[in-house]
């Protein structure tokens, strides 16, 4: 009754009050589903003073590419503004293939803003008392620029593959609170204003700043020091890299430090200094109050003794999966140590404080510090939502297609010529026919009117639809990778479909020193292809590419990696390093993912993605380094395993495997786990893992089995059908499980979560109950804005008081 007088209600406000209800998609749906909003007020370059009023105006306003700084020395971006460019590529100090607008402001209380594919000087959060909150920024790049919150309240925004160094005071005044950054790569980190750091937040002593989560952050040679962080609630961090810090000797400090906070999480981490460098600084030097490291690899160079340090103010900490042991300065007073899978011979058993607590019983002081560690309850979190897929794949050449391509007019030369004059080819909605492959050099690329209206269908199967064309080989051997012929392509909004390869860059076409870097893909269907929808296939190197709302779907193979016969050091190697897939799918291919390198792959990521249907494997990355799969949904996939791991730890946080027919063991060797969901769904004997070694955390499973697992570490799961392991605390060694921390379980993920609010939603005077009182808030704030949340009827903190919070307490009324 109360869902049918909500919809009574909902359907009155349309009519009455129809602006308050029909709305655009939302800036988080357009972040993390891909909504983008095509229906733009496009302003030339040649009218760029008039950016300000174009976005008063038309509220939503496209760029092209060009230089839009020049007529203006900043502009404001305010609620409901969204304003596109043309994301070009990455690399530090290259300004012609992108948009570039001056500084930009955004103001307190700002929401639902959109700024996508935008080089800027810097961005600006002005101080403010109003909680800006709400908005998407995407695809966004600077070169010695930086953002600054120094003072303002930033809550619940996304930060998606934003690559500027961001920096807040909040010593005196705002917070972070619930923002999300994901995907960014940050190169040199060395600002104009001579801050050499990636990363520097300082919180008030109240600690009001948490639920800020790091997902996949890449520091590249910062020019001095990385990460620092002080007074936060607490702060997560799942998959970080930094490579090469106090890159120009200017670090004074270590490369992870806090001042005194509450927790920290690092899961997916490696580090490692300027081999050269004479200015030794360690890894971590850590005053929170409670870290956890679920892994790390020190992937060497010259860091130097103690490379971690705790402060006094550490009570508590864990390092599981330390490729070495690491020399420790602990300056703590009796704090509590658990260390257990290291490399380097150290820890293959589970120490606390020195003590084997496989065979020593644990203190009660330890037992609750390891209970606070990993089964916390002092802080109420939400775990974030899962990501959001169509059913559609996206055919505008029609189910016909392979009867009819073999008839339709040859649009080869039309097309490369196209290529060759404009650099970019923008193609209407149609279907084009090719008989070649269309050759792609530096800069070059396609831009659809939308997969499901623009396709290159290829006339028949054995060519490739999109080839590079560099043609940068060498027959000698090449040591270091500034050698590299840097290149990269645009390729959006189309669907390419029925040949070989989707896209070809190999040794002879691309050339076996080409390194495809700092750019994406976005908005691609690959589909039908006899071979891969991309394959790298003996080049230099794919590396730093951000690729979002691809599909690839009825392939032989999704992606696909292989080396050179003839490659040597760097040549030809094709290694693919910090690539991320971002809200992509893989359905009904072969294999989804097939990399296979002789030089490990580094740190590539797939977030809030689908793999489903695969009929051969979901995954196979044998031989290769580091991959992250987070907020990534596994279903119906072949395989025995469904993801065959690589030589190193295999990361999901926050995954969803269901086996369904397909499905038979989920996991092998070399894998740890957080925060995941196993579900049988129609299969009656499918097990979690097929054998070897794996960490467990904070899991869930009603109905499938463990399986195989030789030896690990199993902490806090609800795994009913394993009694074992359904206990707070557990190790496996020769297949043997021995009990170390006891009592219930209660897994909750928490890494990828944010804080929850305690206040009952729709309960404006905070009282928890709702009920009238709050409704009669709600109505004296009706068709208000406000940046004062709950407390005035804004249930839903988009900074407005309208329907949408009108409904939340309906549901929720007592």
């Amino acid at each position: 009754m109360k869902n049918f007088f909500s919809f009574i209600i909902v359907i009155l406000l349309i009519v009455i009050y129809p602006t308050v209800v029909i709305a655009k998609e939302s800036a988080s749906d357009i972040c993390l589903n891909g909504k983008i909003n095509k229906n733009a007020y496009e302003l030339p370059v040649s009218k760029s003073a008039d950016l300000q009023k174009a976005l008063a105006t038309y509220k939503v306003v496209r760029l092209e590419k060009g230089d839009y700084s020049k007529s203006l020395s900043q502009i404001t971006l305010s609620s409901n503004q969204q304003l596109y460019g043309f994301a070009g590529n990455g690399i530090p100090g290259d300004v012609v293939e992108g948009t570039i607008v001056p500084k930009i402001v955004i103001p307190g209380g700002t929401s639902q803003v959109v700024l996508s594919g935008i080089k800027t000087s810097n961005i600006e959060f002005s101080p403010s008392d109003q909680v800006t909150s709400g908005n998407c920024f995407m695809r966004l790049n600077s070169y010695q620029g930086r953002i600054v919150a120094d003072g303002a309240k930033l809550e619940n925004n996304i930060f998606l593959r934003v690559n500027i160094p961001f920096f807040a005071d909040l010593k005196s005044h705002g917070y972070l609170r619930n923002n999300r950054f994901i995907g960014t790569t940050l190169v040199n980190c060395h600002p104009a204003s001579g801050e050499y750091l990636c990363l520097d937040i300082k919180g008030d002593t109240s600690r009001k700043s948490g639920g800020n989560v790091w997902l996949w952050l890449n520091n590249l040679a910062p020019w001095g020091n990385a990460i620092y962080l002080e007074n936060l609630a607490d702060a997560n961090f799942v998959l970080f890299d930094v490579e090469n810090w106090s890159w120009t000797q200017k670090a004074t400090q270590a490369m992870f430090k806090t001042g005194p906070m509450g927790s920290v999480r690092i899961l997916a981490a490696e580090g490692g200094q300027y081999e050269s460098n004479p200015i030794k600084t360690g890894f971590f030097d850590i005053a929170a109050e409670e870290i956890n490291f679920y892994d790390f690899t020190d992937n060497g160079g010259s860091a130097a003794d103690p490379r971690l340090v705790f402060q006094k103010e550490n009570k508590r900490s864990s390092q599981i999966h330390f490729n070495r042991n690491f020399s420790t300065d602990d300056r703590a007073e009796n704090p509590v140590r658990l260390k257990t899978l290291f490399g380097g011979g150290c820890c293959q058993d589970i120490m606390v404080n020195d003590n084997n607590a496989l065979t020593s019983a644990l203190t009660a002081q330890q037992q609750a510090a390891l209970k606070q560690i990993f089964l916390p309850t002092n802080q109420a979190t939400v775990v974030w939502e899962r990501p959001s897929f169509s059913d559609k794949i996206a055919n505008p050449a029609g189910e016909n297609w392979q009867t009819e391509r073999k008839t339709k007019t040859d649009s080869t030369t039309y097309l490369q010529n196209l290529i060759n004059t404009n650099n970019i080819a923008r193609l209407p909605a149609g279907v084009y026919y090719i008989s070649q492959p269309l050759k792609l050099k530096r800069g070059q690329g396609i831009i659809g009117a939308g997969e499901d209206k623009t396709a290159i269908v290829a006339k028949n199967s054995d060519i490739d639809i999109l080839r590079g064309d560099e043609g940068k080989s060498v027959s000698w051997e090449i040591t270091d990778e500034n050698n590299f012929y840097d290149t990269f392509y645009t390729l959006s909004d189309i669907t390419l479909q029925g040949g070989k390869n989707g896209l070809h860059m190999d040794e002879h076409g691309s050339g076996n020193v080409t390194r495809f870097d700092f750019g994406g893909f976005s908005h691609v269907t690959f589909r039908d292809m006899t071979e891969a929808g991309i394959f790298i296939d003996g080049i230099g190197s794919w590396d730093n590419n951000f690729h979002d709302n691809l599909t690839f779907y009825n392939n032989s193979v999704g992606v696909k990696q292989r080396n050179s016969p003839n490659s040597k050091t760097f040549v030809g190697l094709g290694h693919i390093d910090k690539n991320i897939f971002f809200h992509s799918r893989f359905i009904a291919n072969g294999r989804g993912i097939d990399f296979k390198s002789r030089r490990a792959n580094v740190a590539n990521g797939f977030i809030n993605s689908l793999f489903k249907d695969n009929t051969v494997q979901a995954v196979d990355t044998t031989s290769t380094g580091r991959v992250i799969y987070a907020n990534t949904d596994f279903i119906n996939n072949a395989g025995n395993p469904t993801i065959k791991a690589g030589d190193t730890l295999t990361s999901f946080v926050n995954a969803y495997f269901r086996a369904d027919e397909k499905g038979q063991t989920m996991l092998d060797n070399g894998v740890e786990v957080e925060g995941s969901i196993f579900e049988r769904g129609t299969s009656q004997t499918a097990t979690i893992m097929r054998g070897g070694w794996g960490t467990f955390y904070n899991n869930k499973s009603q109905d499938m089995p463990m399986g195989a697992l030789d030896q690990g570490l199993v902490i806090n799961n609800s795994f009913p059908l394993d009694s074992v392991l359904n206990t707070p605390g557990v190790f496996i060694k020769d297949g043997k499980a021995t009990i170390f921390l006891s009592g219930q379980t209660d897994p909750k993920p928490q890494l990828l979560v944010s804080i929850s609010d305690s206040t009952k939603p729709g309960d404006a005077n905070g009282d928890n109950v709702v009920d009238g009182v709050d409704y009669v808030i709600w109505l004296n704030h009706y068709n208000q804005t406000t940046n004062k949340g709950v407390s005035e009827g804004d249930f839903n903190k988009d900074n407005k008081v309208d329907g949408l919070d009108y409904v939340i307490w309906v549901n929720n009324t007592k």
